[in-house]
């Protein structure tokens, strides 16, 4: 399939599927060659030519027609690793069996899991990448370039979980970048899809082409950018449409309560929804995922700064549609009870951190928040006294104000409620 990303998704029961057959390199002979040299320079054993010669019905080894194109063995062509490092990681990793450093370089025959909460961001030399989020367990079953031809050959098998694919153009028409599950293989050129595996295989298309098959992927139907097919021990099910991004309610909001809580408008005919947060737009860095049915969330444990959610829908058959990314700020602002002290109720509160900062202070005698009794603005401290109020119910709230990078950021704090008892 030529300039079109090949998928081939093989019947396997339970069983893993075996390796992916590696297809012959072709090389087209030019002026000076012969078959004895080719061999001696670019062959993993100069003994190994008549292999090549009978395949390709060579004559004479040291005579061939320049322009004729030689299928040739893999396996019998020299080749060399290829570079891949780690660009981000979070959490709980493993990189062949070892926590991971920034940089860290990803070989052939490594193996890299992701636990609770943990992810990572892999690139290769080209600026193809991939992401695992937590959950997932990736090995690199081929990581080399074919000296002859200069075709790069990457293999990934995943044996648990998801992964987001995003691939550059191939530099060679018989270059490869595979990515396995126990029942599919996805071969795949130019291209960003994801593939997940729980005992069933997801792929969506999200740019590009990819050509989906049960059988060969030289006769593989193309399944276009928006289309979703999945994959069970049954059978490859027909393609469908991957569902529209969800609307995130109030994505600007500055994230100010204890957890970040995030809404989407319902999607129809979505089974879940799934919600990344990242310190960039193209979550390489990525820092949280969760699930969820009903759409919404909320994030623990999530500091102060500047960051990025991003939403999908996902189908019934849990293919995740396309994505939609939102930039947001995070900056905690908690409220403590009153405290009665003397004649007055002490207010307290934390957030802010360090920096230029300030509060304001509102009281409020209904739960409206429309009729304020007390507004002080310009606050430093994070505590405020109020004597002489009356028997009632009150409402309070704090706003705060933090210059960050130049601009200035209000969180609004949450409305807060008591009540002083008359006297007996």
């Amino acid at each position: 399939m030529s300039g079109t990303a090949a998928l081939l998704l093989a019947l396997a029961g339970a069983v893993p599927i075996a390796p992916p057959v590696q297809a012959p390199a072709q090389y087209t002979v030019k002026a000076g060659d012969n078959l004895i040299t080719l061999a001696g320079r670019w062959f993993v054993r100069s003994d190994s030519w008549p292999t090549v010669q009978r395949l390709n019905r060579i004559t004479d080894p040291y005579r061939m027609p320049i322009g004729k194109v030689l299928t040739i063995p893999r396996e019998l062509l020299k080749s060399e690793p290829v570079g891949a490092k780690v660009v981000a990681f979070r959490g709980a990793v493993t990189l062949a069996g070892k926590a991971p450093t920034l940089n860290a370089p990803v070989r052939e025959g490594m193996a890299i899991a992701t636990g609770d909460g943990g992810s990572i961001t892999v690139e290769c030399a080209d600026g193809s990448r991939f992401s695992l989020p937590s959950q997932t367990q990736v090995g690199i079953a081929r990581l080399r370039r074919i000296l002859l031809t200069g075709d790069l050959d990457r293999v990934f098998a995943t044996s648990q979980g998801r992964g987001e694919w995003r691939v550059s153009p191939a530099p060679t028409p018989n270059s490869r970048f595979m990515v396995t599950t126990p029942v599919s293989v996805s071969a795949v050129r130019g291209t960003g899809f994801r593939v997940g595996y729980d005992s069933s295989a997801v792929v969506g298309v999200v740019e590009g082409t990819v050509g989906v098959s049960s059988e060969d992927v030289s006769r593989a139907t193309p399944l276009p950018k928006g289309k979703g097919v999945a994959v069970t021990t049954a059978g490859v099910g027909a393609p469908v449409d991957l569902l529209p991004a969800p609307e995130i309610v109030r994505p600007g909001a500055v994230q100010a309560a204890a957890q970040v809580r995030f809404r989407v408008d319902p999607v129809p005919g979505a089974r879940s929804y799934v919600f990344e947060i990242g310190s960039d737009a193209g979550m390489i860095e990525l820092l949280a995922e969760l699930r969820g049915s009903g759409g919404e969330v909320a994030f623990d444990g999530l500091p102060d700064g500047s960051y990025f959610v991003r939403a999908a829908a996902t189908d019934p058959s849990g293919i995740d549609g396309f994505a939609k990314t939102w930039a947001f700020e995070r900056l905690a602002l908690g409220a403590k009870p009153p405290e009665a002290i003397g004649r007055g109720m002490r207010f307290r509160w934390s957030g802010g951190g360090d920096g230029a900062r300030t509060y304001r202070f509102s009281l409020y005698a209904d739960e409206a928040a429309t009729r304020a009794l007390i507004d002080n603005d310009g606050l430093t401290d994070t505590a405020f006294t109020v004597t002489d109020l009356k028997p009632g119910s009150y409402w309070w709230r704090v706003v705060l104000t933090k210059f960050r990078d130049g601009k200035a950021i209000v969180a609004i704090g949450e409305l807060q409620s008591f009540t002083i008892a008359k006297p007996e």
